[in-house]
């Protein structure tokens, strides 16, 4: 049959076909790569495109066509960038120059190589003296080389296979370690597992193995796996399902197949439980079936905690609270007061409120006033810096909440509605920021006599996760919610707070500039400029006026990552004015794609990991590096972690971090650049939530179109979840 990998090409479509001679780029996120290659005449040329897991001497079929671009010249633009596969002499090539091999450096592999083609593997095992006809090769370099070889036996072939097949050596050993000798047989039964069990290998990377295995286009594992990557990416978008009409069209566009077999593909998903389908408000939603099941089972067991009873006798309330008062020295307000007795009638409720509105204090009265009721008060919160603010605000310990529930490598939580945790209260701060799959998994450990509140700002971004959590059980109806409106006297004097209000009201920011004020809105309808001005401020301005450290006190807060204002250009040229300690004399520092680490950057942590028990999100500064050792030491939340070199890649610069990245956490002053660039993710939650993380000083710095766009659009608030019909639906 016709090929369907090019059934979208059109009679346009050029071809380049050659070896790899560079790598000039790869980004991991998106899988832009820059190439050089070599074509059968020995003529070098630039290749640009889509391109997971390319590596040089690889050869590849380039599709696409020739242009010329106005800085770079002529170049080739590739729609597609095929590795092809690689015959067994190459791949050993590749399995040879790794390092794998003791003693095998990259230029004696080709020596050895050249020298003996496809016969050294056999004079590896059976005559390895004849290695010491090669320069370089003594006797003692060839009994380690041997010794290593005999070694490598169980995994070479498999090493060996991947290669042949695409995986760079790093990929290929990770996944050895995975899946161990049964990778090839693993591989060639679905090559596109490599996609859902190992994260940075995406569908396109799966794909292109499985080209290499000869794999139909129009084959039911492919079909599935496209669309289980399409409904993935949505789930980074915040989306726990995707319309059935949404996710066939996007199916189409990614597989280049017609809609009789993304149809066919998306049935078989379903009958096979691969996927799953749910008529919500009769519209068809499709689910990946994780998301769909901590939907339902969130519903139920909220429910549940919400119909049982208090665990205390009636008391009263009015003087419980005036003896707290007494005691803490703090005056609570008519609606607070109001608030607390909701709280305490209560088995379940969510308190929320934006800035200045008293929650921290109210929540502060509220569990000095019922400790005496309980015997085990527990605090938590998504991000490290959140539980450390609140245990600050309460006086009480908090932890985050995979420290709570006792996460495993691999194994998800120790706690679970089997081996729940020790609490008769339990109250998770930063709701806003936790999504579906993380409340389904603290909800679980929830025991069924517990008291439970949730706090956290509903007009703050959702969570970086799939869901929209707090607002969804807010506009349920279902549990009782303490909403604080009032601004207190001492939050009206702060134009950061009388400010955030506006923007959540949908009007401009006021700032007159004034030394003395908390909060400034620099114009500088110039985007070429901004960075400069910004880098100005960070590092003069702000530390010289108000008395700050650039390096602990401020923080740049943008909206993306890429671009000339993302958080990936201004970290560059942050790091390179507050600690520029990279250079080709300096030791102590680790490159890392094209971004370096050294001692004294500020760092943040951007993923789990439960063996070290630092988590996305956390923050630290890097105190020691070791080059010999391959190790470096980062102090993260006030704990030292030491990562190797190949765990450092779990850590990014944090000079300049996203708006969604800094949820949960506040900082002395903050820094906003904002432009027209960022218009793609400008929304009024956004600059919402970057105004609420400054505690003592917030300056905005950009267009002001830009800022007035983000502040009339409501684009954030669109997710597709179900959370709020499934309450109702069990309530009603």
């Amino acid at each position: 049959m016709a090929d369907l990998f090019d059934q979208a090409n059109n009679t346009q479509t050029q071809q380049l076909s050659g070896s790899v001679y560079a790598v000039r780029f790869y980004s991991e996120d998106s899988g832009w790569t820059v190439l050089s290659v070599k074509d059968k005449d020995n003529k070098i040329h630039k290749v640009t495109g889509i391109g997971h897991g390319i590596h040089a001497g690889q050869t590849v079929e380039c599709q696409g066509a020739w242009e010329t671009h106005p800085k770079f010249g002529r170049q080739f633009s590739a729609s597609a960038i095929i590795p092809t596969q690689t015959n067994s002499t190459d791949a050993l090539a590749h399995y040879l120059s790794s390092g794998a091999v003791e003693g095998l450096s990259k230029s004696s592999a080709e020596r050895l190589i050249d020298a003996f083609g496809d016969k050294l593997p056999d004079i590896l095992e059976h005559e390895p003296e004849r290695l010491e006809a090669i320069d370089g090769i003594g006797s003692a370099r060839r009994k380690k080389i041997a010794a290593s070889w005999a070694k490598q036996k169980e995994v070479r072939d498999v090493m060996i296979f991947l290669q042949s097949h695409g995986m760079g050596p790093q990929r290929a050993a990770h996944i050895q370690r995975r899946y161990g000798n049964k990778a090839a047989a693993i591989i060639n039964e679905n090559p596109y597992r490599l996609a859902q069990d190992f994260k940075g290998i995406g569908f396109q990377l799966a794909d292109t193995t499985a080209r290499s295995l000869d794999i139909e286009a129009d084959n039911p594992k492919r079909i599935i796996a496209g669309l289980h990557h399409v409904l993935q990416t949505q789930s980074a978008w915040g989306h726990c399902a995707i319309p059935e009409q949404q996710l066939i069209r996007d199916g189409i566009k990614l597989l280049k197949l017609n809609i009789d077999a993304i149809s066919s593909g998306l049935e078989q998903a379903i009958n096979s439980n691969q996927l799953q389908l749910d008529i919500i408000n009769d519209e068809r939603l499709i689910y990946l079936p994780t998301l769909r099941d901590a939907e339902i089972d969130v519903a139920k067991r909220l429910t549940k905690l919400t119909e049982g009873k208090l665990p205390w006798k009636p008391f009263n309330i009015e003087e419980s609270l005036q003896k707290i008062e007494s005691k803490l020295g703090v005056k609570l307000s008519g609606s607070q007061r109001s608030a607390a007795i909701d709280m305490a009638n209560h088995k379940v409720c969510i308190l929320t409120g934006g800035p200045g509105s008293g929650k921290t204090t109210l929540a502060k009265t509220v569990l000095s006033m019922l400790k005496t009721k309980v015997e085990s008060i527990v605090l938590c919160a998504p991000t490290g810096r959140a539980a450390r603010r609140l245990s600050e605000a309460t006086g009480r310990s908090a932890t985050t909440i995979h420290r709570l529930l006792k996460g495993m490598p691999g194994m998800g939580f120790t706690h679970d509605e089997n081996n729940p945790i020790d609490a008769d209260l339990i109250l998770c701060d930063e709701m806003s920021m936790v999504d579906i799959e993380l409340t389904n998994a603290l909800l679980k450990s929830i025991p069924d006599e517990a008291i439970v509140i949730f706090v956290g700002d509903a007009d703050q971004l959702p969570s970086v996760g799939p869901g929209k959590v707090l607002m969804d059980i807010i506009n349920s109806d279902t549990v009782p919610v303490v909403r604080l409106t009032e601004i207190h006297r001492q939050a009206q004097n702060s134009s950061i707070v009388t400010n955030a209000h506006r923007v959540n009201h949908g009007q401009m920011p006021i700032s007159n500039n004034n030394a003395d004020e908390d909060f400034h809105f620099i114009v500088e309808n110039n985007a070429n400029l901004i960075s400069q001005r910004l880098q100005h401020l960070v590092c003069e301005e702000l530390p010289e006026r108000y008395n700050l450290d650039p390096l602990s006190d401020i923080q740049v807060l943008s909206p993306m990552r890429k671009g000339m204002l993302g958080i990936n250009e201004l970290n560059k040229q942050l790091q390179n004015k507050l600690n520029p300690n990279f250079d080709k004399d300096n030791p102590n520092f680790l490159k890392q794609g094209d971004t370096h680490l050294s001692v004294g950057d500020r760092v943040v942590q951007i993923s789990n990991n439960y063996e070290k028990l630092v988590f996305n999100g956390d923050n630290g500064i890097i105190v020691a590096l070791n080059k010999k050792k391959k190790t470096l030491i980062a102090s993260i939340e006030g704990v030292e972690v030491e990562y190797s070199f190949n765990e450092a890649s779990e850590l990014m610069l944090s000079y300049a971090l996203t708006i969604h990245k800094s949820q949960g956490s506040e900082y002395k002053a903050v820094v906003i650049p904002i432009t027209k660039e960022h218009s793609i993710l400008l929304n009024k939650r956004l600059i919402y939530t970057a105004i609420t993380r400054g505690k003592q000083l917030v300056v905005l710095i950009g267009q002001e179109d830009a800022l007035r766009t983000a502040i009339n659009s409501s684009r954030g608030d669109q997710r597709t979840t179900a959370l709020q019909h499934r309450l109702q639906k069990i309530n009603n």
